[in-house]
């Protein structure tokens, strides 16, 4: 595994820990934690990945793009951060990975909902956590594969 590699993944697990922590327990992400993930891969890719750095620009575009339409559908309950993360998602992940990521995302809280969905009720679900999990598990399968 090379620097790069492992740096973009230190990235993401600290962004990732910090605003699931943060979106679970204040259902708020303060932009400033997502924004520096965002900076911090897009440096990394600047400075170590050049030729990476358009691919991982224009992913983010998409993966935005994905959010923001799924935002406009289900009116408002995404958040913006949520939006952000997808940028952070699409630096740090190919385009390829998209459909993969958002069945992960899915698919987990889809679970999650139907195994607590007593304690839930009118409570509003925090997505972070599983749009995390999906970048972890993603990021993990392409440096493998």
């Amino acid at each position: 595994m090379d620097l790069v590699k492992i740096l973009i993944f230190m990235v993401i697990a600290a962004v990732s820990g910090i605003a699931s922590l943060q979106d679970i327990k204040w259902r708020k992400v303060h932009n400033l934690v997502i924004f520096s993930g965002i900076f911090a891969v897009f440096l990394i890719n600047l400075v170590l990945n050049r030729g990476f750095l358009i691919e991982s620009l224009l992913s983010a575009f998409i993966y935005f793009m994905f959010y923001f339409i799924g935002k406009l559908i289900v009116k408002g309950k995404f958040g913006n951060a949520d939006l952000y993360f997808g940028i952070f998602q699409g630096l740090c992940l190919p385009i390829k990975m998209l459909p993969l990521c958002v069945l992960l995302e899915t698919v987990l809280a889809y679970f999650f909902i139907l195994i607590f969905k007593k304690r839930m009720k009118d409570n509003p679900l925090p997505f972070i956590p599983f749009m995390a999990t999906s970048l972890i598990i993603c990021n993990f399968l392409q440096l493998v594969i």
